[in-house]
């Protein structure tokens, strides 16, 4: 079973509190949670790696192969117990300060803990 969470981001990190996937400022905070929009065509892997997905998320390849995963790394379906964050981008846009934004540029569909971490056989 792979499981994903959010909740020790959020327990820990300020997290903004207007739920709405609106333009706006955001302040003071690390993320915005912002559920993903799926697709209205069809989606295609084109590309997955082998050593990524055996040696770091404990999952065997053939998995890439599953509409669940597919639905998963495209964002058309959200893991149980998974909430998804923008992660505030605070920089400039068309040349002036744009100040902190939650825009997506990096999205966290959650927290995942491999074999290795919960062992203890990290270095």
């Amino acid at each position: 079973m792979w499981s994903l969470s959010s909740q020790s981001l959020i327990a820990t990190l300020p997290v903004d509190t207007i739920p709405e996937n609106s333009i706006r400022k955001v302040r003071n905070c690390i993320f915005s949670v912002a559920y993903p929009t799926p697709f209205i065509s069809r989606v295609l892997l084109v590309a997955v790696s082998k050593e990524v997905l055996e040696g770091i998320l404990d999952l065997d390849v053939s998995v890439k192969e599953t509409d669940d995963f597919l639905q998963l790394v495209s964002g058309g379906k959200v893991v149980l117990g998974s909430i998804p964050l923008a992660h505030r981008y605070g920089g400039h846009q068309f040349g002036s300060w744009a100040g902190q934004l939650g825009d997506g540029r990096a999205h966290l569909i959650g927290v995942y803990t491999n074999s290795m971490v919960k062992d203890g056989n990290y270095s």
